[in-house]
């Protein structure tokens, strides 16, 4: 494996090589109904079975490979983050507790340019910070690492290499569709306010990713205003301004992640059961609008990644180039997340009492 196929980080930070991927890699994505992590062919949608689940996983959502090369999800039902073998999906054990009022909502993790996780946490309106895997306290708590007024329910993160030759920490506002940025050093606030203020075209965004282009796709879990079909929405890295609604009039369910690999985007629809594929440089859907993966082996999709062979173009969540390129049924990204695990439980039940 050569150094521009090493996954440093991932959905937490890749360092890419260019904005063309190296190899396709399988996607494996968090499936809150089964409480696993599913694993799909790269290249043809096919399903190739459970990747991980057990330890305690519960309400999983975000993924990210750490500086060891193993697999960590955010387990959002008990405020966990959990460790699992990158290549065999075993489980190794519970990396981190979060610290926030009982229970921190655990959304999007990503490992920043110093090794360490980063986690946004929905109840506590923060990205918390958590010793690396190869620091001398692997999984300690080292507090709010970046918080700003107005930041409400922040889901989707990523670290970005910028023009000007710093890395920056993006972080999705759910609950009034912003985006902040914040140093990736010290946590401060960039810019003194949103990047992106735009609740006609957001309601619910989860995932964020950058593009071929360098510029910025959000998905908005719910119909807003301006983008009652819930596309992709693209705006520029420089300056949070609103470029169009990339996917054009193509209607998702419940979009809940995007993510980028090769000339290819991906969106996984949280109401659908499914991920679609999209002409990474037009917006156009693939496979003539059908779903790239079916709902046969889906239950409430959250966030996706690619494994690491050779992903170059990256999943939200990600440290990247300049130039490179991450709920319900109902509205419950903008109810919360606390909203999501009480449907999904209630659904449980539901379905119990269906079956017997």
């Amino acid at each position: 494996m050569n150094s521009c196929h090493k996954i440093v980080l991932t959905f937490g930070w890749i360092l890419a090589c260019g904005s063309t991927a190296l190899g396709q890699g399988n996607i494996l994505i968090s499936d809150v109904g089964t409480n696993s992590i599913k694993e799909f062919n790269g290249s043809t949608g096919a399903y190739m079975g459970t990747f991980a689940q057990g330890g305690g996983l519960s309400v999983p959502f975000g993924l990210a490979y750490g500086p060891d090369n193993n697999l960590y999800v955010s387990s959002l039902g008990n405020s966990k983050i959990l460790e699992y073998n990158g290549s065999t999906g075993a489980f190794i054990g519970t990396f981190a507790t979060l610290q926030s009022n009982g229970n921190a909502y655990p959304n999007q993790i990503a490992f920043g340019p110093d090794g360490n996780l980063y986690v946004s946490s929905y109840s506590a309106n923060a990205v918390l910070k958590y010793e690396g895997p190869k620091s001398g306290t692997p999984g300690t708590y080292d507090g709010k690492f970046a918080t700003a007024t107005g930041l409400s329910g922040p889901t989707g993160i990523a670290f970005h290499l910028d023009n000007n030759g710093s890395t920056t920490l993006y972080v999705n506002s759910s609950l009034n569709g912003q985006v902040f940025q914040f140093n990736s050093t010290n946590g401060s606030l960039v810019g003194g306010g949103p990047l992106i203020n735009d609740a006609s075209h957001l309601s619910g965004p989860a995932g964020l990713a950058f593009g071929p282009d360098g510029n910025i796709y959000q998905t908005s879990y719910t119909a807003a205003p301006s983008n009652p079909n819930k596309g992709i929405v693209r705006y520029d890295q420089s300056t949070g301004a609103l470029l169009n609604i990339f996917t054009g009039s193509a209607v998702l369910g419940a979009p809940a992640d995007v993510v980028f690999n090769s000339k290819l985007m991906y969106v996984t629809d949280y109401k659908n059961n499914a991920v679609y594929q999209y002409n990474a440089l037009t917006g156009a859907v693939k496979n003539g609008g059908l779903p790239f993966i079916t709902s046969a082996h889906l239950s409430d999709p959250t966030y996706m990644i690619f494994t690491p062979n050779g992903v170059s173009a990256v999943p939200s969540g990600s440290v990247v180039g300049a130039a490179v390129p991450e709920p319900t049924s109902l509205a419950l990204l903008t109810l919360g997340v606390a909203g999501l695990y009480g449907y999904h439980r209630r659904k449980q039940a539901l379905a119990a009492c269906a079956m017997g």
